[in-house]
């Protein structure tokens, strides 16, 4: 078993990423670097999007519901309960946005370290 590398240009000589004279990735590589942080950055804007339409879509609804509750029975409130079921998905939603670039961040150590194990 091959010991781990310590800094990303021992890692990338490692399985063969770099030009060896330059220590920078290969044009080709680079490419591919450059696809993947799209691709992932398409991703987490993607995700905010999400989150942020389904906020716009329960500030919306629930100023309806909240004003359809005052006027239709002044005795009997009912609004609170969607707005709290409803805010609870929202609330989990917008952690799940924050914390998806770590969890994505530990889902590219996991593979890239199942990748070396592989190569070695």
């Amino acid at each position: 078993m091959k010991p781990s590398p310590r800094n990303p240009s021992q890692e990338n000589a490692l399985i063969g990423n770099t030009d060896r004279q330059t220590d920078r990735p290969r044009a080709r590589d680079r490419t591919a670097i450059d696809r993947d942080a799209h691709r992932a950055a398409r991703r987490r804007a993607g995700a905010k999007m999400g989150f942020l339409i389904h906020l716009s879509v329960y500030l919306v609804v629930n100023a309806a519901l909240i004003a359809i509750d005052l006027l239709s029975s002044p005795q009997v409130r009912w609004a609170q309960y969607p707005l709290l079921g409803w805010g609870i998905g929202v609330a989990i939603h917008g952690l799940v946005v924050q914390l998806l670039p770590r969890a994505s961040a530990l889902h590219g150590r996991l593979l890239h370290r199942e990748l070396r194990r592989l190569q070695s």
